[in-house]
């Protein structure tokens, strides 16, 4: 009796479509493995969203802080910034140009008004952030511009002056018998933001 069974099991599956099962299994397979990347590719894109978000609030709870209010409202009277983004948006500089007498006269407000509660530091500091995950590919750069392309530009052109201030050479110094001089690297990641988005307005 066994024996029959056997047989027959060996005639059914001598009748089989080898060739249509394992393209069935094959097919099987792709759209697994489809499904489990789109899976994965949901995950990170909605780890990102919430990522930005978490920023976007951090950057909401900053703007009530009375300095950085005070100091927004002094950058928006600075009738160089929007001079200055048309450039850089219309005109194709990739350079911010202050005349002398405005740095001095900023420079001045800034050490009068504002060098307390430094918020500047508190500032630059935030893009800092934002721009070495965007480099890093933690965030991209599309997601950063919905969250904040215009805070990106308006701060990084109101921030300008001191930035550039903070980037002169630091006085030369003797090392190993060769002169040298240093040039600071203050917000690298910042000026990597701001490039990024003005390609995108």
């Amino acid at each position: 009796m066994m024996i029959e069974r056997f047989e027959v099991m060996i005639r059914l599956l001598g009748t089989v479509d080898w060739d249509a099962v394992s393209a069935i299994a094959t097919c099987v397979g792709v759209l697994g493995i489809f499904f489990a990347h789109s899976q994965l590719k949901e995950t990170k894109r909605n780890k990102q969203v919430e990522l930005c978000t978490y920023f976007y609030d951090k950057f909401e709870n900053m703007n009530k802080d009375e300095t950085i209010v005070e100091f927004r409202e002094y950058l928006d009277n600075l009738s160089f910034i929007d001079k200055c983004k048309d450039e850089c948006v219309y005109e194709g500089k990739d350079e911010i140009v202050i005349p002398k007498e405005v740095l001095e006269k900023i420079s001045a407000d800034y050490e009068e008004k504002f060098r307390e509660n430094a918020p500047v530091d508190k500032l630059c500091n935030f893009f800092e952030i934002l721009g070495i995950l965007t480099k890093e590919k933690y965030l991209p750069i599309e997601l950063i511009n919905q969250f904040f392309g215009n805070s990106i530009v308006f701060h990084w052109i109101g921030l300008y002056p001191w930035i550039s201030h903070n980037r002169k050479p630091y006085p030369a110094y003797i090392e190993r018998t060769y002169l040298i001089e240093h040039r600071r690297n203050v917000c690298p990641q910042f000026e990597y933001l701001f490039n990024e988005i003005i390609k995108r307005i």
